[in-house]
């Protein structure tokens, strides 16, 4: 099988995102998720594939509660709608806001989430 030219290849953004609530979330896996419930319900199935949406596990902050999440480019202010939509995670009233957007992993992570 042939490789996809990079012509071909869909560009890649990174989204910075917080969960805001009032106490600490410990578990990363409810608020990933609350994210994918969100994408799905907003984006659908056909939406959530187009847009290449993928949660970075390594790059999520539990003090600040700051993570990075892989979006194709034609699909970030899908993506922050969809984001908007989350008001629950697992069984805390929280909500998760878009933090910044950069088409290079490093740079996401030194602007916004070790700042």
């Amino acid at each position: 099988m042939r490789a996809i030219l990079p012509t071909l290849k869909q560009k890649k953004r990174y989204v910075a995102f917080e969960v805001v609530s009032r106490e600490a979330i410990q578990s990363y896996d409810e608020i990933k998720r609350s994210i994918l419930e969100a994408g799905l319900s907003f984006l659908g199935e056909l939406g959530m594939a187009e847009a290449g949406i993928r949660l970075i596990d390594d790059d999520y902050d539990p003090k600040t509660q700051r993570g990075v999440i892989k979006v194709g480019h034609r699909h970030v202010d899908r993506l922050s709608s969809a984001l908007m939509m989350v008001r629950k995670v697992g069984r805390h009233d929280a909500m998760i806001r878009c933090v910044g957007v950069s088409g290079i992993l490093a740079k996401t992570e030194k602007r916004y989430i070790l700042a």
